[in-house]
């Protein structure tokens, strides 16, 4: 239902998006103040929201849906999700510059 608004209803869709993204973007930057997180900038802790709320859309749309129901995702789900965010992808993440990335 989520994916239709987008289509179906723009303008309020794009009202939602930015209502959850400013309340997630005002949550990340109080961890940024209090030197949790490794991103600081506004332009890099909205795109870390984006990013966390896509996929948190396209993992509940996979894993938490049955027989038309909402269900709780899987531990494994939970748990893949919690290391990613956690940890992130690169096991040698510190040796890996950004530059090289591009």
């Amino acid at each position: 239902m989520l994916h239709e608004g987008e289509f179906h209803t723009r303008e309020g869709f794009r009202r939602h998006v930015e209502l959850q993204t400013n309340s997630y973007l005002g949550a990340m930057q109080r961890e940024a103040r209090l030197g949790h997180l490794r991103f600081e900038t506004r332009d890099q802790l909205h795109v870390v929201c984006r990013m966390l709320m896509s996929s948190r859309d396209y993992i509940s749309a996979h894993y938490c849906m049955r027989d038309g129901k909402v269900v709780a995702p899987p531990p494994h789900v939970v748990d893949s999700y919690m290391t990613f965010v956690v940890g992130g992808l690169f096991k040698n993440a510190g040796k890996i510059r950004t530059g090289d990335l591009r």
